[in-house]
């Protein structure tokens, strides 16, 4: 990262530039992990096997000792959070979107929800970002899921530099809280150009 895009990042300059070519949303998300982690002793970083399109190795390289990859498991990345709340400690949830919110989502609104826990959940790929990986990649559901946990705040950024603020500001927060790391693509509705019923004969 260079010295202007640092400066930016820590809001030393004022200017007006093209935000997505000076970085990227993930790698403000690394650059914000390692800042936190000296702010907070108890923070703790768990991926779902998503470490490096997580952009954790500068946390993961300082405290190593409070980065954990539980493996494929969205689920079990969501209970061990859960677990590692109740005994005090500020865990960071990474895995991609779509399984962040779908496939554990019992384990959010029982573990984390219910018993409103700081646990703060990143989401890589929201939208149509990781729509080269297929469409199973693709969360296009994921806000609208957690928006309907009792005690979940969900944070949506605009760009890069906002998720950064997000994730200051999710620490801050002293329950259950979601994230994505990349800015939403939704697409748009395509217009309707004849009847649908005769569209099926």
């Amino acid at each position: 990262m260079s010295d202007a895009q640092d400066k930016l990042l820590q809001g030393e300059m004022n200017m007006t530039l093209n935000m997505t070519f000076m970085t990227s949303a993930r790698d403000a998300v690394g650059k914000c992990l390692a800042e936190l982690g000296d702010k907070h002793d108890d923070m703790l970083v768990l991926t779902a096997d998503v470490d490096t399109s997580s952009r954790i190795q500068a946390f993961k390289e300082k405290y190593p000792d409070r980065c954990y990859n539980v493996g494929i498991a969205e689920q079990n990345l969501m209970s061990v959070s859960a677990g590692l709340a109740h005994e005090g400690f500020r865990p960071l949830a990474f895995a991609f979107a779509p399984f962040a919110s779908m496939r554990c989502y019992e384990q959010v609104r029982t573990d984390i929800c219910y018993s409103k826990l700081p646990v703060v959940i990143i989401g890589n790929g929201a939208g149509y970002s990781n729509g080269a990986s297929g469409c199973t990649h693709c969360a296009l559901e994921d806000s609208a899921l957690m928006v309907a946990c009792n005690n979940m705040t969900v944070l949506e950024p605009g760009d890069p530099f906002q998720i950064a603020k997000l994730l200051e500001a999710a620490m801050d927060l002293n329950a259950p809280s979601t994230s994505a790391s990349a800015v939403k693509r939704r697409a748009r509705s395509i217009p309707r150009t004849r009847n649908m019923r005769s569209a099926r004969r």
